[in-house]
């Protein structure tokens, strides 16, 4: 079947169609009931979808709330959307049976009002996206979950994608390959978390970020996992914490500015290959008994007086480590050791850059 426009599909009853063959569609695609408890469904059957435009799911009214809804069964096809992925509003609902299928999208994709069934599929984001999904996992009144974690497969298939997660944080079952994007996570809540699937150095490519970005003004994230980040680690707004994770940075953690920010070291490693920025005002960082291991070359920029490290270990054999205090002062507190190891430790700048030792009191 083909078509060069859009197409709707609606039905005043439950009933659905079944593909018995492919569909190339040049437009979008709508699908919902035409009444307040018909649900239309289009069953692939195996069969591949192919949209020029976006697949949006329900018809939303006011008058009729979660009335109006669509259901898309992907089944084991290789389907494309070329748009976004949706439901049409808050008075309506649909339903993204993703099956075992392969599904390749351009746009957005917004479960706000969505039940996921994502079984063992693999999705593949192609552009910049935002990823809409409510992190409360609640039930409609057929008992139906709305809303479960929607991947079991996610790849980042174009160099430099930016992938905003709006709302909540972001769960991986199977295998998550970030080419090298950047995640934005930008929730305005706390109690976000990211579970993605434990890294494994034979499968280098694939379950880590490439940059990870924290830019939320109130959100408040964590990891369920030691967690991976290729290149820079970016904490602009809100808090993160550790949970008593290991963390890997490949290049830098930047987590200068003025907006609120808050870091929570717990009490295993966070090993930087580059700089360490926690320079700027609001800022709290809580060290916890962790150690904070500088491995390659790299500047330190923090506050003045400051707790910041529990165990530092820097200048590593063959790099260095420059105390940068070209803008203001810079002097972190370290409550536990100061290891330097076989490199150089220096310091630029006009202003003074000091490494104090503390306990819990007073400066020794």
């Amino acid at each position: 079947f083909s078509s060069g426009g859009n197409l709707t599909y609606k039905q005043a009853s439950d009933a659905a169609i079944t593909m018995s063959g492919d569909w190339d569609i040049g437009g979008s695609l709508l699908i919902y009931g035409d009444s307040s408890g018909g649900l239309a469904t289009l069953d692939t059957n195996g069969n591949n979808l192919t949209l020029g435009g976006s697949l949006t799911l329900g018809q939303s009214s006011a008058d009729n709330g979660g009335g109006y809804p669509g259901r898309v069964k992907f089944s084991s096809g290789t389907h494309s959307v070329s748009g976004d992925l949706l439901v049409a509003g808050e008075y309506t609902h649909g339903t993204f049976d993703f099956g075992s299928s392969t599904l390749t999208v351009g746009g957005d994709l917004d479960f706000s009002y969505a039940r996921v069934i994502k079984e063992t599929s693999t999705l593949n984001l192609t552009g910049d996206s935002t990823i809409t999904a409510t992190k409360d996992y609640t039930y409609n009144s057929a008992g139906d979950l709305i809303n479960e974690a929607p991947f079991y497969n996610l790849n980042c298939q174009t160099s430099g994608q930016t992938i905003t997660v709006a709302e909540g944080g972001l769960t991986v079952d199977g295998e998550f390959s970030p080419n090298t994007s950047e995640f934005i996570f930008t929730a305005t809540d706390t109690g976000n978390r990211i579970t993605l699937p434990s890294y494994d150095s034979a499968s280098s490519a694939v379950n880590k970020f490439y940059n990870l970005t924290f830019n939320g003004a109130g959100g408040g994230w964590d990891t369920a996992r030691n967690l991976r980040i290729e290149n820079d680690f970016t904490l602009s707004q809100g808090a993160f914490s550790d949970n008593n994770k290991d963390i890997f940075i490949g290049n830098d953690l930047a987590g200068a500015g003025t907006n609120t920010r808050g870091l929570e070291l717990g009490a295993r490693t966070w090993t930087v290959g580059g700089s360490w920025d926690t320079s700027g005002e609001n800022i709290t960082v809580s060290p916890g008994s962790s150690t904070v291991d500088l491995t390659g070359t790299g500047d330190i920029k923090t506050g003045q007086e400051v707790d910041t490290f529990n165990n530092l270990n820097c200048a590593s054999s063959g790099e260095t480590t420059t105390i940068r205090a070209s803008d203001s002062i810079v002097e972190p507190y370290i409550l536990g050791n100061l290891t330097l190891g076989g490199g150089t430790l220096n310091k630029t700048g006009d202003y003074q850059g000091i490494f104090t030792l503390r306990d819990t009191g007073a400066p020794l």
